[in-house]
């Protein structure tokens, strides 16, 4: 999966301020993010991380603000390094 690029992280930084992290296990996350456009669920995975969004659909592969937010959530309690 492709690094968020510098426009989407600065739109995740604004979106982690919404993050709800739902469930968290050591084989899974689940967060519900709220956007611009609606409420987005992101999942990861030891498969992979994965956003029920529009950007994903158009863009596999690639990684969305949703998912760079609950990146910085998690970061931010200390889970996680987004240059993992």
């Amino acid at each position: 999966m492709r690094k968020p690029s510098p426009k989407q992280w600065e739109k995740a930084e604004r979106l982690a301020q919404d993050v709800r992290l739902d469930s968290t296990t050591p084989d899974r996350i689940q967060a519900t993010v709220k956007g611009d456009s609606g409420v987005y669920r992101v999942d990861w995975t030891r498969d992979g991380w994965d956003c029920d969004c529009q950007y994903r659909d158009y863009k596999p592969g690639n990684t969305c603000s949703h998912i760079a937010a609950v990146w910085l959530a998690i970061e931010t309690a200390g889970g996680c390094d987004r240059n993992e």
